[in-house]
């Protein structure tokens, strides 16, 4: 699910359990030994935020840019 603010960028999206368990997994088996379960929160945070730039294409040559 994801919702959209007035200026029609992402500004919320929700992952069904199994995608966003798998996601984190992924994320967290970079991290190793880095990650810890107080900075847990932090990292999800910032996962978060980079879904959101990659959805609304902030940069122009991101790896869900579509041709035309």
């Amino acid at each position: 699910m994801a919702l959209k603010d007035e200026a029609g960028n992402f500004s919320w999206v929700e992952f069904g359990l199994k995608f966003h368990s798998r996601l984190f997994k992924c994320a967290f088996s970079l991290l190793g030994e880095l990650i810890t379960l107080a900075a847990q929160r932090m990292y999800k945070k910032a996962i978060f935020v980079y879904i959101l730039v990659l959805l609304n294409q902030e940069d122009e040559d991101t790896f869900f840019t579509h041709e035309k």
